[in-house]
C-alpha cells in the first residue's frame, strides 16, 4: 500500500518535471531562484534589516553588470523620489508598455530591457512577474537611500566598486 503511494508520488512528480521543462518552465526563470529570500513585507519595513546591499541576500551573487543594473534601477527611483518632477504613469498605462515592450525586437535583443523596466516602475506582476525578486531588491535599495541607512556614494561603492560621476545639482546625501 505504501510502497504503491510513494510510486505513484515519484511518477507525478517525474511528470511534472516533465511537463515544465518541456514548456520551458525552468528556462523563464532560470536567472530567479524559486523563491524570494527576502522576508515578506514592504520595502521600507524590509530595508530596516539591511545596512549594506551585499547583506540583502541574492545581491552578493550577481555579477558586476546586473549589480550595475540593480543600480542603475535604484539609483533613477531614489532621484526621481527626491526631484518628484511629475506624476507617475498610472499602472495601466505602464502594463500596456510593457506588455508591447516585451513583444519588441528590443526585448528579444536585449532580454535586460523588461526587467529594468519593471523594476524602474516596481511592478511584478504579469510580465513583470518572472523579475519580482529582483524588483524587490530595487525597491529595498531604494529605500535604504532614503531612510538614511546608505549613501548613494557608499551604495555605487558597495555595487560596482566606484562611486559614479555626479550631474550638477543630483549630489547624493
Amino acid at each position: 500500500m505504501i510502497d504503491s503511494a510513494i510510486r505513484g508520488a515519484c511518477a507525478l512528480a517525474f511528470f511534472v518535471a516533465a511537463l515544465s521543462q518541456a514548456f520551458g518552465v525552468e528556462q523563464a526563470r532560470a536567472s530567479e531562484p524559486v523563491y524570494d529570500e527576502l522576508p515578506d513585507g514592504p520595502a521600507a519595513e524590509v530595508a530596516r534589516l539591511y545596512f549594506s546591499a551585499f547583506a540583502m541576500p541574492g545581491v552578493e551573487s550577481l555579477d558586476r553588470n546586473e549589480r550595475a543594473a540593480l543600480l542603475d534601477a535604484a539609483t533613477l527611483r531614489y532621484r526621481d523620489r527626491l526631484i518628484d518632477r511629475a506624476p507617475s504613469p498610472s499602472a495601466d498605462l505602464v502594463m500596456r508598455h510593457l506588455a508591447r515592450l516585451a513583444e519588441s525586437d528590443f526585448a528579444r535583443n536585449d532580454p535586460n530591457v523588461v526587467r529594468q523596466t519593471c523594476a524602474r516602475h516596481g511592478l511584478t506582476e504579469a510580465q513583470c512577474e518572472p523579475f519580482a525578486g529582483y524588483t524587490r531588491r530595487v525597491l529595498v535599495l531604494e529605500e535604504m537611500l532614503v531612510q538614511g541607512q546608505l549613501t548613494l556614494d557608499a551604495l555605487e561603492v558597495e555595487l560596482v566598486g566606484a562611486p559614479r560621476p555626479k550631474l550638477a545639482g543630483l549630489d547624493s546625501k
